[in-house]
């Protein structure tokens, strides 16, 4: 059972089953009971885990690269 969503993960994949509203002491209720198979959820957070591992991955890279940029610079020119 999923109580709920995380704003973040897109849900793809699913069926409403059944929709219920109800009014009661002066608020509205909304009920969706939908179907969402495991293998769509396992796909979507697949595919969230290697675009954050990608990201990672880059941010990294691009860390080394201004580190060794550094150092190039800090390192005195040979003179020839």
């Amino acid at each position: 059972m999923i109580d709920s969503l995380v704003d973040s993960v897109p849900v793809v994949g699913y069926r409403i089953i059944e929709r219920e509203v109800k009014a009661s002491q002066g608020k509205i209720h909304a009920y969706v009971l939908m179907k969402l198979p495991y293998d769509s959820v396992n796909q979507v957070l697949q595919d969230q885990k290697n675009a954050a591992n990608d990201h990672s991955i880059k941010e990294a890279f691009e860390e080394l690269e201004n580190r060794l940029e550094k150092r190039r610079q800090a390192e005195p020119t040979e003179q020839i």
